[in-house]
């Protein structure tokens, strides 16, 4: 040999063998006298063509073994030809160009993303965890991740590690946005999602990882993820995550009755099942709980209700829905509330006029079930007038004008559906309605059977009380009318012989019903 350039420092046994090739003007590094140690060269070669477009470049040693990227230029090695796409052996490179002729200087490089290479220097990071989270984000879950990473080929290798250096950066929000990009769209039947539908076999796949700081890292973050999901509109459960509370449990912390709390979330539980065990309990979600336990607080039962308003039950339950708001716990609380404040109230007087009644009596007597939203709304609008009792007394006990009451019936009963209830009959006749029940049975006012409700009653039609009212008058209202007292009405209407219907001489009722005479017609 005429040259026998020494070992520079830093530089590789078989890039010096090449560059004693390259500086004796030898085109085959094998015909030198020592080839066999070039040709013996294992492994795949790699190079930095920054480094080798230098002057004084070399082949460097740390361009071997694991490594990915030159350290001094910041760029990934290449380990195949951009010209002829052939991949570089020891017996085929030559010191400064490829077989083919193309030079290695002008070999494309990709940068190295910012903090990768101090990321896996500082042990934060395994090259073989960043490059299976890149092969998780360009292939998915079904395309075997693992194997993938595993390739020899140094472009992938890079791809690879830039794509999942960049979900590592962000950690944990890039692992969230990934695993939101990897979920199975098709497995999404309800808002609840079990996991292992979604992201098939990934936790096996974890627990596969040779890092055990990356492998905690990622089964926290995953668990993390699930967690917080819970709080969102597709919670997930499932066996390989952590488990959400079953309903014993949170009907316990809340406070609510189990039966009530599985009756209530009807829409927002589930099943879920251990494989195992094959067992099977009921999930459900926090925050769906957390809502009935607000819901609870802020409801009344029905009964307390009525004992708040001061109506009875029966009232209450026609004033759910239009007045009063109804929970899976029973009542709305303010909705009560409003109700009692709604109602303009006047200071009670120390003598309590005649003719006023409580509130609750002159429903009972004079306005039928139906008709109670309709009532309770003129009582907000004050139609009848200021109502008499203390601020703080239920709506039922406030004290009422009975004649106004009756008045305001008799005028929505006239716009009614043409039927009249035997109370509705008595309050448009100034009767009580025992005596309407008497004329009914006296056959002088004829009635209907029909379904009001869930129960059916005797009505009269509005056309048969004008027909009975057209023909006959209480005697007492014609005797007044002629100056003649109530108790000497009958004998009057006797001998001026008036048809007398009814009453206690004729047939034992209560009340004198008369014929009208033609001219009272």
């Amino acid at each position: 040999m005429l040259l026998r350039p020494s070992l520079v420092d830093g530089e590789s046994g078989e890039g010096h063998w090449l560059r004693l090739a390259f500086e004796h003007g030898i085109a085959n590094p094998a015909w030198l006298a020592d080839s066999a140690r070039v040709a013996a060269a294992k492994g795949r070669v790699k190079l930095c063509p920054a480094c080798l477009s230098l002057p004084s470049g070399r082949w460097q040693a740390t361009w071997t073994g694991e490594a990915l990227w030159c350290e001094q230029h910041g760029v990934w090695l290449v380990d195949r030809c951009a010209d002829c796409g052939r991949r570089w052996t020891w017996a085929t490179v030559r010191f400064d160009r490829c077989g083919c002729g193309a030079a290695h200087a002008r070999q494309p490089t990709q940068r190295l993303p910012a903090g990768l290479a101090s990321a896996v220097a500082a042990g934060d990071w395994q090259l073989e965890t960043l490059r299976w989270l890149g092969a998780l984000s360009l292939h998915g879950l079904r395309c075997r991740p693992a194997k993938k990473a595993a390739t020899r080929d140094m472009r992938l290798k890079a791809a690879l590690a830039t794509r999942g250096y960049e979900a590592a950066r962000r950690w944990p929000d890039g692992w969230f946005e990934l695993l939101e990009l990897l979920a199975a769209p098709a497995q999404r039947t309800s808002g609840l999602r079990n996991f292992n539908a979604e992201w098939p076999h990934l936790m096996a796949k974890i627990r596969a990882a040779r890092s055990a700081a990356d492998r905690q890292r990622l089964e926290a973050a995953t668990q993390a993820f699930v967690l917080a999901s819970r709080r969102s509109q597709l919670p997930i459960v499932g066996r390989n995550v952590a488990p959400a509370p079953t309903l014993r449990s949170l009907a316990a912390e809340a406070g609510i009755g189990l039966r009530q709390l599985n009756s209530a979330l009807a829409k927002g539980r589930t099943t879920t099942s251990d494989g195992r065990s094959r067992r099977r309990r009921v999930v459900a979600l926090p925050q769906g709980v957390l809502h009935e336990q607000v819901q609870r607080r802020q409801s009344i039962s029905r009964a307390a209700a009525a004992r708040a308003l001061g109506l009875s039950p029966a009232r209450v339950e026609h004033l759910v829905g239009e007045v009063l708001r109804s929970t899976p716990h029973g009542l709305e609380a303010a909705s009560v509330e409003a109700l009692s404040s709604s109602v303009a109230r006047a200071p009670l007087p120390r003598v309590i006029p005649a003719g006023l009644c409580r509130l609750g009596e002159a429903m009972r007597i004079l306005i039928p079930g139906e008709a109670t939203v309709a009532f309770v709304r003129a009582l907000q609008r004050a139609d009848l007038g200021k109502l008499r009792g203390d601020a703080g007394a239920p709506v039922g006990e406030l004290l009422v004008d009975r004649e106004e009451v009756r008045a305001w019936w008799a005028q929505q009963a006239r716009g009614a559906s043409g039927f009249l209830t035997l109370p509705e009959v008595g309050a448009a006749l100034g009767a009580k309605e025992e005596v309407v029940t008497q004329l009914v049975r006296a056959g002088l006012i004829d009635t209907v059977l029909r379904q009001r409700g869930r129960r059916k009653q005797r009505v009269v039609a509005q056309e048969d009380l004008a027909r009975f009212s057209a023909r006959y008058c209480k005697l007492k209202e014609l005797a007044a009318e002629h100056g003649i007292a109530a108790r000497q009405a009958y004998p009057w209407a006797m001998e001026l012989g008036l048809k007398v219907v009814t009453g206690p001489q004729v047939d034992g009722r209560r009340q004198y019903f008369v014929l009208r005479p033609r001219r009272d017609c």
